[in-house]
C-alpha cells in the first residue's frame, strides 16, 4: 500500500463529486474499486463514468448475480482487471482469496464512508470449547485465534475461513470478535476514504490497531486542500429545550440500548413515544413528509406513531441524500460503544473517545436532513448527555 488518504469534510462540501471526477480522469490508466453503502449511489457513479444511452462506454462495472451471489461476479471482474462499483455489504464479504487479484491489478480503493470493520462474531460457547479441546484452534497471546487443523472438511467452515484470514479474536475469555481482514486494505495500491469527523470513528481506531498510517485532507471548492477542521452550519440547528419532554433523558444512561431493553421488559416505552409525538404533532406541528427520526431499530415499533412513522431512518444511515428536504428531526438514542469493541482495541492499548464517537454518529444522522442543504432544522434530542454533546458542538466548546 502506497498511501491512505482521508477526505474529511462535512456533507455538501463536494467529496463524492471530487471522487467521481478523480476516477473519470484516471480510469483509463488506473483500476478502481468504488464502495458505497447504497445501490442508488452505485448507479449514479456508474452513469457518470460510463455515460448513458447508446453511446455509453463500459469502464466501471457493477457485479451481477451469478448463482444467486454477486460475490462470484465480483471475483470474475477482478480476474479480468475491471474497475468495479459495489456496496459496503458485498465488499465486506471479501476474503483472503482475492488479495492476489487486488495486488496484481494495482487497484485504488475509494471508500464512500467508513465501514463496519469490527463486529461481534457469535458461535455457541460449547463450540469454542470443543474446538480448543480438539486442538482445531489456538488462542494467541494477543487474542487472535489461529486455525490449526489441516483437514479439509469441518462443520466450522465459516469460522475456519475467518480464522485463516486472521480476523477472529477472543476477548475476555467469553466474546468472539470479527475484524475486516486488514490484508484486504493492504492489497490496494492506494486507499481513499470519504467521510466526516474521521478521528472519532471506529475505522480510524482500526487503522491505529493495525498500524496503518493515513493522511487527512479536506475538499474545498471541488479541490483537495490541506486538512482544516470545519463544522456543519450550526447556526441552522435549533435544539429543543422544552423540559416537559426533555425530562425523560435526564439520567446519563437514559435512551441507551440497556435503557431500551429494560423499558421494553417493563412495558414502559410509552412515555418516550408520547414525548416524540408531542414534539412533532403539537410543539412543531411538522408534516409527516418533513420529518426524520430514529431509535434503536429493534424498538421502532414500540415508539412509532401516526404522523411520523414513515419518517424513520436507521441511526447508522450514511452517504444518502434522500432526506435532504426534511427539517424536523428526533434523535432518540444515547450512543455508547459496545463493550466488546472497547475490549478489542485494548488488546493493543488503543483507547477510544466514547463521547466524540457518540457525537460523530449523531452528526452523521443529522447530516441526512435539510442541514446538508444549509437550511434550518429543528431537532429533539431527549437524552441529556447527547443533547449536551450537540449543544457543545454548536457553541464551539
Amino acid at each position: 500500500m502506497e498511501s491512505v488518504t482521508v477526505l474529511d469534510s462535512p456533507c455538501g462540501e463536494g467529496k463524492t463529486t471530487w471522487c467521481i471526477k478523480y476516477m473519470k480522469e484516471n480510469i483509463d490508466k488506473n483500476k478502481f474499486i468504488y464502495v458505497t453503502p447504497f445501490k442508488k449511489e452505485i448507479e449514479r457513479v456508474r452513469d457518470e463514468i460510463n455515460g448513458t444511452g447508446k453511446k455509453k462506454e463500459l469502464k466501471i462495472y457493477e457485479p451481477n448475480l451469478i448463482n444467486d451471489r454477486k460475490y462470484n461476479d465480483f471475483v470474475k471482474l477482478l480476474t479480468y482487471g475491471k474497475s468495479i462499483a459495489t456496496t459496503h455489504s458485498l465488499f465486506g464479504m471479501c476474503t483472503d482469496e482475492i488479495v492476489n487479484l487486488l495486488v496484481a491489478g494495482q487497484y485504488t480503493l475509494i471508500l464512500d464512508e467508513v465501514m463496519n470493520v469490527v463486529e461481534e462474531y457469535k458461535v455457541k460457547k460449547d463450540d469454542t470449547e470443543t474446538m480448543l479441546k480438539s486442538e482445531l484452534i489456538k488462542i494467541e497471546d494477543d487474542g487472535l485465534i489461529t486455525w490449526l487443523d489441516k483437514s479439509k472438511d469441518t462443520r466450522y467452515d465459516d469460522f475456519k475461513i475467518r480464522c485463516l484470514n486472521k480476523s477472529i479474536y477472543y476477548l475476555n475469555k467469553k466474546t468472539l470478535c470479527w475484524t475486516f481482514p486488514v490484508q484486504i486494505f493492504r492489497a490496494f495500491k492506494k486507499v481513499i476514504i470519504s467521510t466526516y469527523m474521521y478521528d472519532c470513528q471506529i475505522q480510524r481506531y482500526y487503522y491505529d490497531f493495525f498500524n496503518i498510517k493515513y493522511t487527512k485532507v479536506s475538499v474545498k471548492d471541488g479541490e483537495i486542500v490541506p486538512f482544516y477542521s470545519k463544522k456543519i452550519n450550526t447556526s441552522k440547528i435549533h435544539i429543543c429545550t422544552d423540559n416537559k419532554i426533555n425530562y425523560i433523558g435526564d439520567v446519563k444512561s437514559s435512551l441507551s440500548k440497556g435503557w431500551y431493553i429494560k423499558r421494553e421488559k417493563e412495558n414502559n416505552l410509552a412515555p418516550l413515544k408520547n414525548a416524540i409525538t408531542n414534539y412533532f404533532i403539537h410543539i412543531t406541528k411538522a408534516k409527516s413528509k418533513d420529518i426524520i427520526w430514529t431509535s434503536f431499530k429493534d424498538y421502532k415499533s414500540n415508539i412509532k406513531n401516526k404522523g411520523y412513522t414513515k419518517g424513520f431512518v436507521s441511526c447508522n444511515a450514511r452517504a444518502t441524500n434522500d432526506y435532504g428536504d426534511r427539517h424536523y428531526v428526533a434523535y432518540a438514542i444515547n450512543k455508547y460503544l459496545n463493550p466488546y469493541i472497547t475490549a478489542f482495541f485494548r488488546l493493543r492499548n488503543v483507547e477510544l473517545d466514547e463521547d466524540n464517537y457518540a457525537l460523530s454518529e449523531m452528526i452523521q444522522f443529522i447530516c441526512r436532513s435539510a442541514i446538508r442543504n444549509n437550511e434550518d432544522i429543528y431537532i429533539y434530542v431527549p437524552s441529556k448527555r447527547m443533547r449536551e454533546l450537540l449543544a457543545n458542538y454548536c457553541s464551539n466548546l
